[in-house]
């Protein structure tokens, strides 16, 4: 909810330092409108191939992708991440 209020209560600041809007800051003060957020469980932690897995994904990415074998073992052998592959 931070990145909603606090712009707002910034943007009546300067309108009042500029005077420009006259009197308290209507924004100032949100706790009762905004209220305590749910929290949210943690994702689990995110999957990735086992080293004994790697030899399939290799074999089957060569037979039936073979357009996208070399882009994909770079990455593989490479540890890259996805914004790194996509950057080759």
């Amino acid at each position: 909810m931070k990145a909603i209020s606090n712009p707002l209560v910034r943007y009546y600041a300067e309108l009042i330092e500029t005077k420009a809007f006259p009197g308290p800051n209507p924004a100032a003060d949100l706790r009762f409108f905004i209220g305590r957020q749910p929290r949210r469980p943690p994702k689990a932690a995110p999957q990735y191939f086992t080293t004994e897995e790697a030899p399939q994904l290799v074999a089957t990415l060569k037979a039936a992708y073979p357009r996208w074998y070399a882009f994909v073992l770079t990455g593989l052998l490479g540890g890259l991440r996805w914004g790194e592959s996509t950057a080759l």
